[in-house]
């Protein structure tokens, strides 16, 4: 965040009867009350008197502002004060003495044109705009025409001007050719005031993008120009007819100008931009993104004392206005020829992995002669089909060392199963010589019923003949056979679950680790618990007690706001002993733990 900076410039020769004085530190100028016949002291960031030229004001005051600009930062500089001032005479200048606004211009152009000389990797493009707010419409200045063009918002919030010319500029002398035909087309008229008085406002637009092909980043910026038409008393400039009507528009939006310095210094909820044209283009240099500076002209005669005292008030409010300004930075990655440029950059740049690459190039190149064929054709070479059959050979040896590897780890739970449950072992082989028993008792029932069946078909079939000739007058009587279900012995059978099985007591120390573990970690499955598992407890809680909220956030089921909080309860209550201890963090149930434990358990750990 910064201040409006606020500059002061004095037209008119200060003498022993002027109501003005610039104290001795160049920052506070004093102005004679004539009411209480006392003084007022009004402060700003720098004073300048009459003698000072323009050259004078940019390289101590403008000057620094332009490396913001440069370096994707918004800049606005405008002056403001009564009519005849020296407000336009500040900002254009003469051949003898440049303004601000050529040598702003030349100094940007320059500099772009040192950097492309120095470094080709960076690329500068400028264009520029001209416009001018008169009666409250706008106007393009380079293309000239009566055609008003409409100012709008876009999505972003920034202010976009449709259809406003944007000419491309190489050099200054390309600049001047449009800057003077733009300015030639500004509206002026006389008054008893000045010869010259700007009817309008004009504003200079000045587009920088600026691209890094080394770090493949874009900025843009934009560095605005602005000359406010002055206030005008119409009792003294002698204002009629149209006069009459543009120092009304000028007044009014001047007066708007004035309340959003007004609101924005009591941080009213609403500041009143949008009541005046005017100050929606200067939004982002008033209480915006921008670098300001207001460049305040007064004289010092006493005529013009009602003048000077509104226009240095203004400048003192304006002042305490705090700006919030900020680089307008943009990847370009999405550009493939940048991408390549500066990939092929750091692969020449960077000399180890250059000889890397060549080594293992070589290695990997194969020089052979292709044989022939027995019709006269060329082959494929034989070392093409003995790399084939190595890889096939590979292949063959990675899928067994799998399938071993899958073996031991079956054959290990097995052994751990055995090793905890060994009455259900025994149960198990109870359970198998029973079945095995009923089988042989019951396999001569079994080849009773199947005779049985046939037999109750055949009475079926005998019953509906006995039927239809019941219906014809005939009767025979016959016997219902009743099948009963063959009663399952197996049902009779109790067997116990795993689970509800009481576990022995274990005496040896590996067992008694194993059961705390258990204990502890009630949301694992007990199947899966073998030497494996452990390592992976152990990966598991070495990832919670020295992972920050990037790698926990790796971790499935954990996002960012559950990452946030195991750092938090870390940081408070220390590493956790056991994974176990998650529970005791908001929003962590044991089914949360245990979905945790069973998504993370057999996965990679490779977030540290």
């Amino acid at each position: 965040m910064t201040n409006i900076q606020a500059i002061l410039r004095i037209r008119s020769s200060i003498d022993d009867q002027s109501p003005l004085r610039i104290c001795d530190d160049n920052q506070t100028v004093e102005l004679w009350n004539y009411r209480y016949d006392d003084t007022i002291r009004f402060k700003f960031d720098h004073c300048y008197q009459d003698t000072c030229r323009n050259q004078d004001i940019f390289h101590a005051s403008i000057q620094p502002l332009l490396n913001n600009a440069l370096n994707g930062h918004n800049v606005s500089i405008f002056t403001y004060g009564a009519t005849g001032s020296g407000k336009t005479y500040t900002m254009n200048g003469t051949e003898s003495d440049p303004g601000l606004i050529p040598l702003a211009v030349n100094e940007i152009i320059s500099y772009t044109t040192k950097q492309h000389q120095l470094r080709t990797d960076r690329k500068y493009n400028l264009s520029m705009s001209y416009l001018e707010i008169y009666k409250e419409k706008i106007y393009d200045l380079i293309s000239g025409g009566n055609k008003e063009l409409n100012l709008y918002q876009d999505k972003s919030g920034k202010i976009i001007i449709g259809d406003l010319t944007d000419t491309i500029i190489g050099g200054f002398e390309e600049f001047c050719k449009v800057f003077m035909k733009g300015d030639n087309n500004r509206k002026v008229a006389a008054t008893k005031l000045n010869r010259q008085s700007s009817r309008s406002h004009s504003v200079l637009l000045l587009k920088i993008k600026k691209t890094d092909n080394s770090t493949l980043q874009q900025c843009t910026s934009k560095l605005y120009l602005i000359d406010l038409a002055g206030s005008e008393d119409n009792r003294r400039t002698g204002n009629c007819s149209d006069r009459m009507k543009e120092s009304g528009a000028i007044n009014s939006s001047l007066f708007v100008l004035g309340k959003v310095v007004e609101a924005l210094n009591q941080q009213m909820p609403r500041v009143p931009y949008r009541e005046s044209k005017l100050t929606r283009l200067l939004q982002d240099s008033i209480g915006g993104n921008a670098y300001s500076c207001i460049i305040t002209t007064v004289s010092a005669s006493r005529t013009d004392y009602y003048s000077t005292y509104q226009t240095l008030q203004f400048a003192s409010k304006s002042r305490n206005i705090i700006n919030k300004p900020f680089a307008q930075v943009e990847n370009i990655t999405s550009r493939p020829d940048l991408v390549l440029e500066a990939k092929k950059r750091r692969f020449i740049a960077n000399e180890d992995t250059r000889n890397v690459k060549k080594r293992k190039s070589l290695e990997t190149a194969h020089f052979e002669r292709p044989f022939a064929n027995g019709d006269g054709k060329a082959g494929v070479s034989l070392d093409k089909h003995r790399n084939d059959n190595d890889v096939k050979d590979q292949l063959a040896e990675f899928e067994r060392k799998i399938l071993s590897r899958q073996d031991q780890q079956t054959k290990a739970l097995l052994q751990c199963l055995n090793n905890i449950f060994p009455e259900n072992n025994s149960q198990l082989d109870v359970i198998r010589s029973k079945l095995g028993a009923v089988s042989r008792n019951d396999l001569p029932n079994r080849v009773k019923t199947v005779k049985n069946k046939g037999k109750d078909l055949k009475a079926l079939r005998n019953a509906k003949n006995t039927k239809h000739k019941s219906d014809t007058g005939m009767t025979k009587t016959f016997s219902t056979l009743v099948l009963k279900p063959i009663e399952n012995t197996l049902d009779n059978l109790k067997v116990r679950h795993p689970e509800t099985l009481k576990k022995p007591a274990l005496d040896t120390k590996e067992n008694i680790d194993k059961r705390k573990f258990i204990e502890d970690n009630t949301s694992l499955d007990i199947s899966k618990f073998d030497d494996r598992t452990i390592k992976q407890v152990d990966r598991l809680l070495r990832v919670l007690n020295q992972g920050n909220c990037k790698s926990l956030a790796l971790l499935n089921t954990i996002g960012k706001k559950k990452a946030k909080a195991i750092v938090d309860f870390r940081n408070m209550n220390g590493e956790f002993s056991d994974i176990a201890g998650l529970r005791k963090i908001p929003g962590f149930t044991p089914n949360a733990v245990k979905k945790f434990i069973e998504c993370n358990m057999y996965s990679s750990f490779d977030v540290m």
